[in-house]
Order: structure tokens, then sequence, then C-alpha cells
């Protein structure tokens, strides 16, 4: 751990040397490594704001991301060296820091200082820079359940290191002492060997993973018996992989809810409340949170609308986007600032949320709304069905209509028509899906949600109005 603090000391006065002040932005676009890790601490003690993308971006996205955060400095494996601008390798850290004269000293950042801009990994449109405060941050490491962490406990990080899940379950841990193996790429195999050669005690997952470790044809409990603590986020678990992490996951597990904007909102502790499963958790602590119907009105208790939230750790804004930062925040009568997920959902009476839909995924057919997750909860219990999303597509009649696409599960075969007549018994006339099809897997971002502006596409390409 001295080692890498000296390391990222080393790289803080050399990017000091190259001109940096607080709050210049330093980008890196690559795939996991100890330099990709280095470099990110090393802005920190530089007081300089971090801004990773994703290496999955088109060299189109990725100069419109560049062009919006406009780094001083930006670091990339080879593949992503020619950004049309200067750009230092990841490969060749050791050489550019010996360049300098390593001389200068860390810096306490100050609470107002940009600390890091996370690009967002969206799946309705072109990703927005969520800004956080070196203050927001503070309150988040502390808030962001953290049981036992210090000297002698190992994190496992596995999910794209440009995410905002990856970024903070890389920093809390080393925060408070303890250390962090961060594979190459995700592999359950790779996982199974690390619980047992290295004995990780806490990991951080996205659902998607979890439901390929639960699935793996080798699997025992006994090979994850290091885990202490599990924190699971990024999207919903279904019914059926939360009893089973129950029954065969060892350690605590926490399925955690909140946005990139917010911060936390409400996290489920799995073991302690088998009788919530259908939550996403209770409100954390230090989170004021409202439900609100479609004139922006709060509901009351019980009531189902728009998610918003007061988080102690929230975004300070869109970075370069005052307009979509003023369309993200709603104020009370008090003038107290809350942030809108998009989620649909509501509280029940012990404080536990329950997430119905999301505002976006909303089909609106001939004026009934109809809630997109409403049919895929119902089409993954088809035991073919592995996978399932809902999209609105155009009907001339109803303005929209819902259309599913599901991914069958290894070696069954089954019809679209066999899935509709099966579908059509569980589900009210007005959500049966207009036509079903099928894919071999669903297309994904780098937390492991489905884009589902991609399946879209094909379906509103050429319109004037496409559904939002």
């Amino acid at each position: 751990m001295a080692e890498l603090a000296q390391r990222a000391e080393a790289i803080a006065a050399r990017l000091r040397e190259c001109g940096c002040q607080p709050g210049d932005r330093v980008a890196v676009i690559g795939h996991p490594s100890l330099a990709w890790i280095e470099v990110m601490l090393g802005a920190m003690f530089a007081r300089c704001a971090f801004a990773p993308l994703s290496t999955s971006l088109t060299e189109t996205e990725r100069a419109l991301l560049l062009a919006d955060a406009q780094p001083r400095m930006i670091f990339a494996d080879q593949a992503f060296a020619d950004q049309g601008q200067t750009t230092f390798s990841l490969a060749a850290l050791d050489s550019w820091i010996a360049a300098g004269t390593g001389i200068g000293d860390p810096a306490q950042p100050a609470p107002s200082d940009l600390f890091s801009i996370i690009y967002s990994s969206g799946t309705t449109g072109v990703p927005k820079g969520i800004a956080h405060t070196a203050g927001g941050r503070a309150e988040f490491i502390f808030a962001r359940p953290r049981p036992g962490f210090g000297p002698g406990r190992l994190g496992y990080v596995s999910t794209a290191l440009c995410t905002n899940f990856s970024f903070l379950g890389m920093i809390t841990p080393l925060y408070f002492g303890a250390g962090i193996s961060v594979p190459a790429r995700f592999s359950v195999a790779g996982f199974l060997s690390a619980c047992q050669e290295e004995r990780i005690t806490d990991v951080s997952l996205v659902p998607v993973q979890v439901r390929r470790i639960l699935e793996y044809p080798d699997f025992q409990p006994e090979q994850i018996a290091s885990l202490c603590f599990t924190m699971i986020s990024g999207s919903p678990i279904d019914m059926a992989v939360k009893r089973r992490l129950i029954a065969q996951w060892p350690g605590r597990i926490v399925d955690s809810y909140g946005t990139t904007e917010t911060g936390g909102i409400a996290v489920l502790d799995l073991k302690a409340h088998p009788d919530k499963l259908d939550t996403v958790g209770r409100i954390m602590d230090g989170v004021k949170p409202a439900i609100l119907d479609e004139d922006g009105h709060p509901l009351p208790l019980g009531g189902i609308g728009e998610i918003a939230a007061v988080t102690p750790r929230p975004m300070e804004g869109y970075f370069n986007q005052q307009e979509r930062t003023s369309q993200s925040t709603w104020r009370d009568a008090t003038g107290q600032r809350y942030l809108r997920t998009g989620d649909v959902g509501y509280l029940d009476e012990d404080g536990f949320l329950r997430i119905t839909g999301r505002s976006k995924d909303m089909i609106i057919s001939g004026g009934l709304n109809i809630y997109a997750s409403d049919i895929e909860d119902v089409l993954i219990q088809h035991s073919a069905i592995a996978e399932a999303a809902v999209i609105a597509v155009p009907d001339a009649r109803w303005g929209e209509s819902p259309h599913a696409i599901a991914v069958l599960r290894d070696g069954v075969s089954v019809t679209a028509d066999e899935v509709m007549v099966w579908l059509q018994a569980r589900l009210a006339r007005t959500s049966w899906p207009r036509e079903i099809s099928f894919m071999v897997a669903l297309p994904r971002n780098d937390m492991g949600k489905v884009l589902k502006r991609v399946l879209r596409e094909p379906f509103w390409q050429g319109r004037e109005t496409q559904v939002a």
C-alpha cells in the first residue's frame, strides 16, 4: 500500500510539472491495469478531476466525450492512443514519471474541488458527464456499506473501470487500507480461482455476473467461502436469483439501489430481510426520498410515481450542461434540491422502496401506460427464457405497442407462438406484446444494463418522433 501511495505521489508531482491545476481533467482510456489505477490515484493527489472513458466506445463517441471533458492530460492504451491530441501511453508510464523531477507533495483537496467526471453508461442516449466534488465523494465513501474494510481485507472489482460502481469499489477499500484485486477481464472461472487462491473477502458485482456465477456448471459455494461481503448493483435482480444467493452465497449480501447522479438511495440486506426481496431495500440514513406524480407533485405513502431523492453525496451537476442539470432537479416547497432518478416506484409502510418500472421504459399504447418491466418479469418465468427485454415499437393504430425480445436458455427451443400463448394466460390483454422475437444475447453497456435504445433503433429509424 505504501508503494502504491508513493507512485501516486510521483504521478501527482509529474502532473503538476506538466501544468495541471486543481480542477483540470485527466482522462484515461484503457483496459484494467496497475498503471490505470496509479493514474487514477495520482490525479486525485494532484487535485485534478479524474475522467475515465469506456474502451467500448466508438472513435466518434470517444472524440465527443473528450471534447466535452477538455482534459489537460490523456493516458491511454496503445489501441486508443490517437485521440487528435497529445496522449501518454499507460504502458510507458514509468518513462513518463522518470522524465520529471519527482518534486512535490500531495495537496489536500478542498471540498468544492471538481473530483471526478463519470460519463453515464445510460441506455437512452448520448452519455452525460456526471460531475462530483471532493466533498461529495468523501461523503459517499463513508456512506457506502463497508463492513470490516481495512488491512487484511481484499476487494475484487471486475466491472468496467470507467463506471461509478467500479470507481467507488476501488477507492473505498483503498481509503480504509484494504487491498484490491482487479482482473484484466471478468470470467466465472477467473473469479472462482481468485476467491480460492487470493482469498477474496469483498466483491462488487452486477446482476448479470452473479447469474453467470450461479449458473456455472462447476460452481460450488465452497469455492467462494472466503467472501465476507458482496455488493450488487447496476440493474434489478430477479427473485429466483435473490433466493439462491441467500441459500448458497456466503457472507453478507447487499443489493444497492441508486444512480451515479444521486449516490446510494436504498440498500437491501438480503439475508436480514428475506421477506422484502421484492424491494430494493430500505432508504439509507441521510437520504430523503420523494415520489412524484406526472405533474411533479409529491405523492403520499404508497403512491406510485417517479423516485427523487435528497442525498448527502449527489452530483454537482452534468458537466457543461446546465440545462440538463436543471431538468434533473425537483425542489420542494422549501426550495430543497431533489434529484430525479427516472425510475418509477413507491415506498411501503416499513420504509422499503419498490421499483415498478422506469419512466423512459413506459409504453403509452392507445392512451394506456404499460410498464415494460411488468411484461419482462413474467417472461423470465418461462422455463425456456434466460433473459428478456420489452421495448416500444411504432403502431399505426395505437401509437406504440410493446415488442418482446427474449434470449433462450442453452439447449432449449420454443417458438414465438408458444411463448405468446403462455404469456397471454398470465398477462392482462392490454399488456400483450404485439410480437416476440429472439436474440442470442441482449446488447449491454459496461454496467450490464440492457441497451434498449439499440434494440429500439431499427423500429424507429426515419421517423420524426421516437419513443423517449
